[in-house]
C-alpha cells in the first residue's frame, strides 16, 4: 500500500505569482503518517507542490519573498517506509521552479523535510531535469536554517535530480547560504545543496557578496559540508562582492569527504570574482574511519581556483580522523587542481589529525583514475601563492609552475610571480593550534619537521616568475626540478632544503639557482645550462657579484652564513657562477664542473685570494677535504699547488696534455700546452673543484 500527500498549501500544474506586494508561505505543512505496517508514506512540497512537468513562478513582487517554517514530513509504523520530499517546495521531474525579478528580499528559512527512509531537498526539490533558478533579485537572498534528517538524506536546502540545474544568479544584493544541514543515521549529502548525476550548480554573477557559511552534513557518512555534486558542474564564478565560504562541516562515524564542497567526476570552478575568495574554518572529520578534503574533495575531478581579482586564501581548514587517515587540510584532490592568476595567495594553518598527532598540510592529491593529474600553480607579476604550511603531490601527477595562464577570453596571461613555501611560521601556528584544541602541550619536533616538509613525486617545472623555498622548510621533489630554458625563472634557497633525491636539478638558458643564508640543495646532478646562472649570496636584497674569495679552511670554524649542494654541479659554456659573501660549500664526493665548449661562449669565473677579505665577505669551496680536481673538455688534470685569480679559460687550447700554472707575482694563471705557453686569449674552461684544505696549507707554507 502508498500513501502520498501532496503540496501543504498548493498542489498545481502551473503556478504564476506575478506583481504582488509581496509573497509569504509560512507555517505549511504536509504530513505522512498512516500507522500500520507495510505502509509506504510519502510527504512531497510542504507548501507547493508541483507534478512532471510543473512551471512553479514567482516574479516581479515589489517585496520580499518569504518560505519559512514549512514542513514535509514521513512516518509509519515500522519506520521502514516513509519519504518526503521539499520542505517547501517540490517540483517533479521537468519541473520549473523560477523565483525571479523580483524586487525585495527572496528568504527560505527554517523549512524542514524529515523521513525515516529518504529525505531530499529541505527547503526546495527538484526532480530530473528540473530547473530552479531564484535569479535577477534586487534585494538579498537568505537561504538559511533550512534542514532534511532520514537514513539517506540528500540537500539540507536544495536538491537537484539527475540533469538538473541549479541557477542562483544575477541578484543584486548579498547571497547568504548559511545555517542548513543534512543529517542521517546513514548516509548524507550536501549540508545545503545537493546536484545529482550530470547536474549544475551555479552561483554566478551576483553584486554582492557570497556567503556560505556554517552548513553541516552529518551522518554515518558524510560528504559535502555545504556542497554535493555527482559527475557535476559546480561553479562559483563572475560574482562581483566577495566569496567567504566558512565554517562548513562534514562530520561522520565512518567516512567524511568534503567540508565545504564535494565532487564526484565533476568540475569545481571558483573562477572569475572581482572580491576576495577565502576559504575559513571548514573540517572534514571521522571517528573511525578515513577524513578527506577539510575545504574541498575532489574525486577523478578537476578544481579549479582561477583569475578572482581579489585575493585568495585558505586558512585554519583541517581534515581529523580519530583512528584513521586524515589527508588534505584544505584540498584532497583525485584528479587535477589549478590555482592560476588569482590576487595574492595565503594557504596557512590548515591541517590534518590523526588521533593525537597533528600537521600542517593544505594540499593532497593523488592521480586520477582516469588521466593521471594536474598539479598547477600560478602567480602573475607582483602576486604570489605562499604557502605557510606543506603539500603532498603523488608521483603521477604533473607539477607546472607559473605556466602562461589562458583566461576565460583567451587572453595569455604571463605568470611571473612568487611560489613561496615557508617554514616560518610553523611551530607558531601548531602551539596556537594545540592551545585552541586545548591538547595541553606544544608540539613535538616530529610534528614540527612533517609541517614544514612539502611534497612533489611528479615532475616539476618552473616557467616564469620565482619558486621560493625559505625558513626551514623542505621542498622534495623526486622527479626533479627544471628551470624552463627563456624563462627567466628563478629558484631560490633560503636558510631551507631544496632536495631533488637521486633526480636532476636542470636550470635552462637565463634561470638562475640561488642559495642564501644556509641553504641547502640536494640532488644527483645539477645542471646549469649555457646563459643561466647559479649564485650564493646573504640575502635576497643585495647584488650578486661574480666573485669567488678563497680563504684558508682553518680561518673559521662556523661561518656565519653557508650554502651547502649536496649533488654534481655542472655548469655549461656561457653560464655564470656567482657568490657573494656566503661560506659555500659542497659535500664530500661531489663535484663542480665547468663545461666549456672549443670556440664556445665563455663562463665567467673570478677565484681571489681570501687574505684580501674579512669573514663575513668570504667563500670557501669545497673545505672538508684535501684534493683538488680540474676537468678540462673531459680530461682530469692533477694540480696540487696552484691559485686561480681572475681568469678565463675556454677548451681552444684544451687536451690531455695541457697543464695550468699560477704566476705569484702577477696573479695571473695561464694554460701550458706541450712547449708552447700562453693562451691567446682570455677564456674559460671545464672546471671541478672538491676541496681547498690541502692548497690553503700549502699557501701558509709558502709564506
Amino acid at each position: 500500500y502508498y500513501y502520498y500527500y501532496y503540496g501543504g498549501a498548493i498542489h498545481a500544474a502551473t503556478l504564476r505569482l506575478k506583481g504582488n506586494s509581496r509573497v509569504t508561505f509560512t507555517g505549511n505543512e504536509v504530513i505522512a503518517n498512516v500507522s500500520s505496517n507495510n505502509r509506504r508514506n510519502y510527504a512531497y512540497g510542504g507548501a507547493i507542490y508541483g507534478a512532471n512537468g510543473a512551471s512553479i513562478t514567482i516574479t516581479e513582487t515589489s517585496g520580499a519573498v518569504t518560505f519559512a517554517q514549512n514542513k514535509a514530513t514521513s512516518s509509519s509504523a515500522d519506520d521502514a517506509y516513509s519519504d518526503s520530499y521539499g520542505g517547501a517546495i517540490y517540483g517533479a521531474d521537468d519541473s520549473t521552479i523560477s523565483i525571479c525579478d523580483n524586487e525585495g528580499d527572496v528568504s527560505f528559512t527554517g523549512n524542514y523535510s524529515s523521513a525515516y527512509s529518504d529525505s531530499y531537498g529541505g527547503a526546495i526539490y527538484g526532480g530530473s531535469s528540473s530547473t530552479i533558478s531564484i535569479c535577477g533579485n534586487w534585494g538579498d537572498v537568505n537561504i538559511t536554517d533550512n534542514s532534511s534528517a532520514a537514513f539517506s538524506s540528500r540537500g539540507g536546502a536544495i536538491y537537484g535530480g539527475s540533469s538538473s540545474t541549479i541557477s542562483i544568479c544575477d541578484n543584486e544584493g548579498n547571497v547568504n547560504i548559511t545555517g542548513n544541514s543534512s543529517s542521517s543515521s546513514g548516509v548524507s549529502y550536501g549540508g545545503a545543496i545537493y546536484g545529482g548525476n550530470s547536474s549544475t550548480i551555479s552561483i554566478s554573477s551576483n553584486t554582492g557578496d557570497v556567503n556560505i557559511t556554517g552548513n553541516s552534513s552529518a551522518a554515518f557518512s558524510s560528504h559535502g559540508g555545504a556542497i554535493y555534486g555527482y559527475y557535476s558542474t559546480i561553479s562559483i564564478s563572475g560574482n562581483a562582492g566577495a566569496v567567504n565560504i566558512t565554517e562548513n562541516t562534514a562530520s561522520a562515524y565512518s567516512y567524511s569527504h568534503g567540508g565545504a564542497i564535494y565532487g564526484y567526476s565533476s568540475t569545481i570552478s571558483i573562477c572569475d570574482n572581482e572580491g576576495d575568495v577565502s576559504f575559513t574554518g571548514n573540517s572534514s572529520s571521522s571517528s573511525s574511519y578515513d577524513s578527506y578534503g577539510g575545504a574541498i574533495y575532489g574525486a577523478d575531478s578537476t578544481i579549479s581556483i582561477c583569475d578572482n581579482e581579489g585575493d585568495v586564501s585558505f586558512t585554519g581548514n583541517s581534515s581529523s580522523s580519530s583512528s584513521a587517515s586524515a589527508l588534505g587540510g584544505a584540498i584532497y584532490s583525485q584528479g587535477s587542481l589549478y590555482l592560476q592568476n588569482n590576487g595574492n595567495t595565503l594557504i596557512a594553518g590548515n591541517y590534518e589529525k590523526k588521533g593525537s598527532k597533528y600537521r600542517l598540510r593544505s594540499i593532497y592529491m593523488i592521480s586520477a583514475a582516469s588521466d593521471g593529474g594536474h598539479f598547477h600553480l600560478s602567480a602573475a607579476a607582483g602576486k604570489s601563492i605562499e604557502f605557510r604550511d606543506t603539500v603532498y603531490i603523488d608521483s603521477g601527477s604533473i607539477v607546472e609552475l607559473n605556466a602562461d595562464y589562458t583566461d576565460s577570453e583567451s587572453n595569455v596571461i604571463k605568470q611571473e610571480g612568487d611560489i613561496i613555501f615557508t617554514g616560518a611560521y610553523t611551530e607558531t601556528h601548531l602551539n596556537e593550534l594545540l592551545t585552541a584544541n586545548g591538547a595541553g602541550r606544544t608540539a613535538t619536533a616530529e610534528e614540527i619537521a612533517n609541517s614544514r616538509s612539502s611534497e612533489m613525486h611528479g615532475k616539476v617545472t618552473l616557467y616564469g616568475g620565482t619558486l621560493r623555498v625559505e625558513e626551514q622548510a623542505v621542498l622534495t621533489t623526486t622527479a626533479g626540478l627544471d628551470v624552463a630554458a627563456g624563462s627567466n625563472a628563478s629558484v631560490k634557497v633560503s636558510n631551507a632544503e631544496l632536495d631533488a633525491g637521486s633526480s636532476n636539478i636542470n636550470v635552462g638558458d637565463s634561470g638562475t639557482l640561488t642559495l642564501m643564508n644556509g641553504a641547502t640543495v640536494k640532488a644527483a646532478n645539477i645542471n646549469i645550462a649555457d646563459g643561466a646562472s647559479f649564485e650564493g649570496r646573504t640575502s635576497s636584497s643585495q647584488e650578486a657579484v661574480a666573485t669567488f674569495s678563497l680563504r684558508e679552511a682553518a680561518s673559521v670554524a662556523e661561518p656565519p652564513q653557508s650554502c651547502l649542494v649536496d649533488a654534481n654541479l655542472t655548469l655549461e659554456a656561457g653560464s655564470t657562477l656567482v657568490a657573494d659573501g656566503v661560506y659555500f660549500s659542497m659535500t664530500e664526493g661531489s663535484t663542480l664542473t665547468f663545461k666549456a665548449l672549443t670556440g664556445g661562449d665563455k663562463i665567467n669565473l673570478v677565484l681571489t685570494l681570501g687574505a684580501e677579505y674579512s669573514d663575513n665577505d668570504q667563500v670557501v669551496l669545497f673545505s672538508d677535504v684535501d684534493v683538488v680536481r680540474f676537468i678540462l673538455d673531459g680530461v682530469e688534470l692533477n694540480v696540487t699547488d696552484t691559485i686561480l685569480a681572475n681568469t678565463f679559460f675556454t677548451g681552444a687550447w684544451v687536451n690531455d696534455e695541457t697543464t695550468l700554472s699560477y704566476d705569484s707575482s702577477s696573479g695571473t694563471i695561464s694554460l701550458q700546452h706541450l712547449n708552447t705557453v700562453a693562451v691567446p686569449e682570455p677564456t674559460t674552461a671545464t672546471l671541478s673543484l672538491l676541496a681547498l684544505a690541502a692548497l690553503a696549507a700549502r699557501r701558509r707554507r709558502r709564506k
